[in-house]
């Protein structure tokens, strides 16, 4: 069994594993998004720890067992 933390690592992984089929065959390393929350920072992105922590807290704030 695996906590949040590991569980979060874990889809984070997969994220950047299915956004990694780059023709240059180079590895995907940072999610970049066309419009943040933010306006003044428009194309804000994260790369694959800051996306684990991030789906980490949703996974603490959302959690039911």
């Amino acid at each position: 069994m695996v906590d949040d933390k590991e569980l979060a690592a874990i889809i984070a992984r997969e994220i950047f594993e299915i956004g990694g089929a780059r023709l240059d065959g180079e590895k995907v390393t940072r999610i970049q998004f066309m419009h943040g929350r933010n306006p003044e920072r428009n194309g804000c992105g994260y790369a694959e720890k800051p996306l684990a922590d991030f789906i980490e807290l949703i996974l603490n704030k959302h959690r039911s067992y």
